[in-house]
């Protein structure tokens, strides 16, 4: 496939690459065009996937998983100016550097004189025997609707059969959506319960954390979390780190001591971390860092001032004189957009680059329906306010790529369904 124009490819409609499309189709030269490249057709809020995982329907049908789906869905198309951009359905498979040439899996290769990489990451099973086989990972929308669709069967089985066995979920881990899913669930499981009748006693949640921390915070925060989750009906198992993974039961290692534990598990969510999509890793990234691209100040890859990178998928410091490195959230991934789409733009005019600046963490984790904490740089608040935060941010999100109408909807849309699950 072959254009007369100049090509700015950005790879990935996600938080961070729709962030760069959006703002370089008001401003790109006419000399450029912009092709945006997906294997998906929808652009995801991941933020909320745990809302999508957890929350209860009192009827399943293909109406209720479609307006499920549009709570956090939106039609890239839709998100896009077509005649600025082209927008292509299909899978990479590798990226050429040399000869700047993207190979796809359905359609012919495509050239690009600019680059933007925001193929983010993907599950994470550290290699733990029986983890990729038998746990539900949760990285996508049809992972977190898979996840809704095998709640909704564990006890729709055991209703149709009439027996009573016990059902053990658990959550490998305890960061922030390990922490969110366990918060959210225990609603999900009590209306499930209600509607099919089934013995609440008999249901057990259990988070499983190789660390003595939650969600990243220090200790006495973990704590806080740690009493909410216990007083909700979360077991916890904090210095455990799964071994192995069997198709009813879990296997735990406590790293005090080295013991063995076998848990009995109906379903498994691994929640446990990321790696690097493959392909990055392959074609661009650095293996001594996970096949991250590392980045300079200006989220260009070294040496490769016509590829930009950002998101999961890149590796940039906090500053060009710190040895940390900025976390993958999607406050960052937004940010990140716009210095990249800027930095185009500049790079475009021979004008000089602008440097990322790390500014205050802004984070908010629900823990439950009735608890949040709101972390605001080193500061950490919880109090009746913090609770209404996150649908705060999630509206403020649905505004920055829809117009005011369509995005009070959809926000409307997600409380309507997410409110099922509150008690």
């Amino acid at each position: 496939m072959s254009y007369t124009k100049k090509t700015v490819l950005v790879l990935g409609a996600g938080i961070g690459g729709m962030r760069v499309v959006r703002r370089l189709q008001k401003s790109l030269p006419t000399d450029y065009e912009i092709i945006l490249l997906d294997k998906n057709y929808l652009h995801i809020f991941t933020p909320d996937l745990y809302q999508v995982a957890t929350v209860f329907s009192k009827k399943i049908s293909a109406s209720c998983l479609a307006r499920l789906k549009d709570s956090i869905a939106t039609p890239i198309r839709t998100l896009i100016d077509t005649r600025r951009v082209i927008f292509i359905r299909d899978e990479v498979l590798s990226i050429n550097t040399k000869i700047k040439s993207v190979v796809l899996k359905n359609n012919e290769a495509l050239s690009y004189d600019i680059l933007v990489v925001a193929l983010g990451s993907v599950s994470n099973f550290f290699n733990v025997a029986g983890a990729k086989k038998y746990a539900f990972s949760f990285k996508t929308l049809e992972d977190a609707l898979a996840v809704n669709s095998n709640l909704e069967k564990l006890f729709l089985d055991r209703y149709e059969q009439i027996v009573h066995e016990p059902i053990n979920i658990c959550i490998a881990g305890g960061g922030a959506t390990g922490v969110e899913v366990a918060g959210e669930l225990m609603g999900t499981l009590n209306k499930l319960c209600e509607k099919y009748h089934y013995d609440r006693s008999k249901v057990t949640v259990r988070l499983m954390q190789s660390g003595s921390s939650l969600a990243g915070f220090n200790e006495t925060v973990s704590l806080s979390i740690q009493e909410e989750l216990e007083r909700i009906g979360v077991e916890l198992y904090l210095g455990h780190r799964v071994s192995r993974v069997l198709r009813n039961k879990v296997k735990l290692l406590r790293q005090s001591d080295d013991i063995l534990l076998t848990l009995g598990c109906n379903m498994l969510i691994w929640t446990c971390g990321v790696k690097v999509n493959p392909v990055v890793a392959d074609s661009l990234g650095d293996k001594k860092h996970g096949g991250a691209i590392l980045l300079n100040q200006s989220l260009q890859a070294i040496k490769q001032e016509n590829i930009f990178a950002l998101g999961d998928c890149a590796l940039l410091r906090v500053a060009s004189d710190k040895d940390s490195y900025v976390p993958m959230m999607a406050q960052y991934a937004m940010k990140e957009g716009d210095i990249v789409a800027e930095n185009i733009l500049r790079l475009i005019n021979g004008r000089k680059l602008k440097k990322f600046k790390m500014g205050k963490l802004l984070y908010v984790l629900p823990v439950g329906f009735h608890f949040a904490l709101f972390r605001c740089g080193e500061r950490i608040f919880n109090n009746i306010f913090t609770p209404f935060l996150k649908p705060i941010i999630t509206f403020k999100y649905a505004l920055s790529i829809l117009p005011p109408r369509k995005a009070w909807e959809k926000f409307r849309l997600g409380k309507e369904i997410w409110m099922q699950n509150d008690d």
